[in-house]
């Protein structure tokens, strides 16, 4: 996120904050002028609905005990005392208080006992008999303290205000009332967005840091106030306090990963986001390893999935817009939303997450409030069966979605005490229902631009190393702009096992590659495999970073049986045998790798394999007969075609070959008959001529009309 004076920024906050607040209500769903059903993933803008269809989370996922920060400052509690006991207590000092109308120290206990009822009459009771103590005895702050947070908590915040200004002055040094100060400016501010309350909420929240400035509940309110107005400034050098002060404190290090975040630092990002979410409690812990508000229908796979951290873990890397990198800057932006949601919109005094209400979960669907435009509307509460007499205000963000498209969200005040919800067409059915599937919007750091053609080939020995060979082909429509100079260009690739670890990472440029016989750009690769399965992830770019393409090959684990073993099937095209060595060189002879498995007609068809667990002669040597055979795909099933261009033709091509041991390296040129266009499959068969054993595989390939130009 982009941050500037906090002028600029505060009209711009105001209106975001304006989304909610809190979601202790049943869950709200959405109206919608049709039903429509939503697919989890992107469509086209003619898709676009009227509106989204949204659901509140449920009470169920919201922490009830209020332990999830460290930052709540809470209300005075009485004793816990038996209810019965309790009213007999009440009810003496109501009579005690009656027939002495100067004991201050009744009344204060009045005020504590009944102050924590969830009774209107007996909180206003409390107020009442807090207000004759300090009748009585108006310059004590305690007093003063104990009926501000009483009012607070009855919502009269104007008269908590003015409670809290009187402790102040008559004893301007104690760090408890400016912490009480600090915190109830902060949630006022929350309430009724008024940037006063901000603006006394910091000036508050300073007095507390300069009499402690290792107060981290202190500090942790002063970076939610510097990110409120957009002072980046601010908010870096109190998270080097907090930093300081609380090295192990989990929230430091995920606020540090914010903002290394947003200045594409992902790196430390990672690092700091890293460590900060395995060191927070379990009960903490979950939100960042589930799905229900992004994507709600993969997250009900993941409850599934039989390892949910590896789905987790799978689902994000799939994703990740740098492949070839073991960074993913889409996880990390999804970290940072669901941070700076919690530092925006978490309601302390409701023990609410930021990412659990409303605009919180816009926050980390959508992104930050540069996608954010805001319009005002009335609704009739009668639509929210609450009143058919009165109007209430909503506030509509439009968030802009594919070409042209916007998104339009309302939410909706009907309360009327400065939370917004959702907006709902009746009472929902279902309280269990979740955000409903519609696409999260988000901005790469780097753009995809191109197409590139990847295959990947297994050359495994079971008794020694094995090797990747990776083939990447670049369309000429495509890349046209750089396709005769391939000096310019470059690919990253890693190797990473199943577990997302990398084995192996490379950088290779285009430069001693050239164009096929299909007008592509080719390039070959070579990295250290492993036997179990493998995932490759190819960046592949120009020098200007103007021309971009990324993606993922997987690799299926190495089988082993008795017998000889082979490679995998490579194609290839442009055989030759008179320079078997540079950039195409493949066993004795170079061929360049088809990616796709296209040909021209009347080109050769080019395979290259290795065998290995071949048993040797008394020579040493290795000796095979390699048969070859070709399928056609016609409308009733897969027919052999005959091959050889002698009369009568031939069911297979059959030649024996020998090689020095351990491994027998082949490079072929099939020149077969002329061959109609269509799709084909090479069946390759090959015979241990000493032991009698055997192994084939088969790979499909695809001649192309005669008319076929690049």
């Amino acid at each position: 996120m982009q941050y500037v004076g906090r002028a600029s920024l505060r009209h711009a906050f105001f209106l975001l904050a304006l989304l909610g607040i809190a979601l202790t209500q049943a869950p709200l769903l959405a109206k919608t002028p049709s039903p429509i059903q939503l697919p989890g993933f992107a469509r086209p803008d003619s898709m676009l609905p009227d509106s989204v269809r949204v659901v509140i989370v449920p009470d169920s996922l919201i922490d009830p005990t209020g332990a999830f920060t460290a930052t709540q400052m809470p209300f005075p509690q009485s004793p816990a005392l038996e209810s019965d006991k309790l009213r007999k207590e009440v009810n003496a000092l109501r009579r005690r208080v009656q027939f002495n109308r100067h004991d201050t120290n009744s009344f204060v206990q009045l005020g504590d006992l009944l102050a924590p009822s969830r009774d209107i009459e007996e909180r206003r009771e409390a107020a009442e008999a807090l207000h004759q103590a300090l009748l009585i005895k108006s310059n004590d702050p305690d007093l003063w303290l104990r009926f501000g947070r009483l009012q607070e908590r009855r919502g009269y915040h104007a008269e908590a205000h003015d409670a809290y200004i009187k402790a102040l002055r008559i004893d301007p040094d104690r760090l408890d009332l400016w912490q009480s100060m600090a915190q109830h400016e902060f949630v006022r501010f929350q309430r009724g967005l008024l940037w006063k309350n901000l603006d006394d909420a910091w000036r508050a929240n300073q007095h507390v840091l300069l009499m402690d400035p290792e107060d981290v509940t202190a500090i942790r309110r002063g970076v939610r106030i510097a990110m409120l107005e957009g002072s980046l400034a601010a908010a870096d050098s109190l998270v080097r306090a907090w930093e300081e002060v609380a090295p192990q404190d989990p929230w430091a290090m995920l606020v540090r990963g914010m903002l290394f975040a947003d200045q594409g630092s992902w790196e430390q990002a990672d690092r700091a986001f890293t460590h900060g979410i395995a060191a927070l409690p379990e009960r903490e812990r979950r939100p960042f390893q589930r799905l229900d508000i992004i994507a709600p229908q993969d997250e009900v796979l993941r409850k599934e999935s039989p390892d949910r951290l590896r789905f987790y873990r799978d689902w994000w890397k799939w994703r990740d817009p740098t492949p070839a990198d073991a960074i993913n800057p889409r996880l990390l932006e999804h970290y940072r939303r669901m941070v700076e949601a919690e530092l925006l919109f978490a309601m302390e005094t409701y023990h609410l997450h930021g990412w659990n209400h409303a605009p919180g979960e816009m926050l980390v669907r959508y992104g930050t409030d540069k996608d954010w435009s805001f319009r005002h509307s009335f609704a009739h509460l009668g639509e929210y069966r609450v009143t058919a007499t009165a109007l209430m205000p909503s506030r509509s963000v439009e968030i802009p979605y594919g070409a042209n498209g916007v998104l339009p969200i309302e939410f909706v005040e009907y309360n009327l005490n400065g939370r917004f919800y959702y907006p709902i067409h009746g009472i929902p059915d279902d309280p269990e229902l979740l955000l409903a599937e519609y696409p999260a919007v988000y901005d790469a750091p780097v753009r995809e631009t191109r197409n590139q053609d990847v295959e990947v080939w297994r050359f495994q020995d079971p008794d020694g190393v094995g090797r990747l060979e990776v083939a990447v082909a670049l369309e000429r429509k495509d890349w046209k702009d750089v396709i005769k100079q391939p000096y310019r260009i470059a690919t990253k690739l890693t190797v990473y096992n199943k577990d997302w670890e990398a084995t192996d990472a490379r950088v290779g440029s285009w430069a001693p590659f050239a164009v096929d016989a299909l007008g592509r750009l080719v390039a070959r690769f070579e990295a250290e495999g492993i036997t179990d399965s493998m995932i490759v992830g190819l960046e592949t770019t120009d020098r200007d970073e103007v021309n971009r393409a990324a993606g993922y090959a997987t690799v299926p684990p190495h089988k082993t049986n008795e017998g000889p073993v082979l490679s995998d099937l490579a194609f290839v095209s442009g055989v030759s045998f008179e320079h078997p060595h540079g950039a195409y060189g493949w066993g004795y002879g170079s061929a360049i790798p088809n990616p796709g498995h296209r040909y021209r007609a009347r080109d050769p068809i080019g395979i290259a394999f290795e065998t290995y667990t071949l048993k040797p002669d008394q020579d040493g040597q290795l000796q095979a007969r390699i048969r070859v055979s070709v399928q056609r795909e016609t409308p009733t099933g897969w027919l052999r075609v005959v091959l050889g261009k002698h009369k009568g033709g031939e069911a297979e091509l059959v030649f024996d070959a020998s090689d020095r041991a351990p491994t027998l390296h082949q490079l072929l040129a099939l020149d077969l008959p002329p061959l109609d266009s269509g799709n084909y499959v090479l069946r390759l068969r090959v015979e241990d001529k000493v032991s009698g054993a055997w192994t084939e595989t088969s790979g499909p390939f695809e001649i192309l009309s005669p008319g076929w130009r690049p």
